[in-house]
């Protein structure tokens, strides 16, 4: 591959970073609308004892279930070592804290650094310059 070729995947690259930043700004958005209906509709169905409602393009039921929320962590980290029920928990670390260790010299047991590539990018002057424009 020459200079060139490689130049045109830079700027490919650039132009589809581009547009999934905006596509990402157009999922937040249509996220936060379709919570804020959902609100309205929940509340709304519990207000007419509604268990379901219908429209033209899809009906929704309404339910109520149990979610975990953790009350004590002592008490929960208690309960996992004695039991040994680490399922209970996600497993991966934490990579800002492990990443805090490792800058102080200390060594987290089980854990080893991974190589990952990471790709920077820096827009030319005259597309930030539209870019703030939009």
């Amino acid at each position: 591959m020459d200079i060139r070729e490689l130049a045109s995947h830079v700027d490919a690259y650039a132009s589809l970073d581009s547009r999934l930043t905006e596509l990402n700004k157009l999922v937040e958005t249509v996220k936060s609308e379709r919570a804020r209906i959902k609100a309205v509709i929940i509340e709304q169905m519990k207000a007419s004892n509604l268990t379901a409602c219908g429209g033209v393009e899809a009906t929704v039921t309404i339910a109520t279930k149990s979610v975990p929320s953790v009350v004590s962590w002592d008490d929960l980290w208690d309960y996992i070592a004695k039991h040994g029920r680490f399922d209970l928990l996600h497993k991966r670390v934490t990579e800002a804290a492990v990443k805090e260790m490792w800058d102080n010299g200390e060594l987290v047991p089980g854990v080893n650094a991974l190589p990952v590539d990471t790709l920077g990018i820096s827009r030319a002057k005259q597309k930030l310059a539209a870019a703030n424009d939009r």
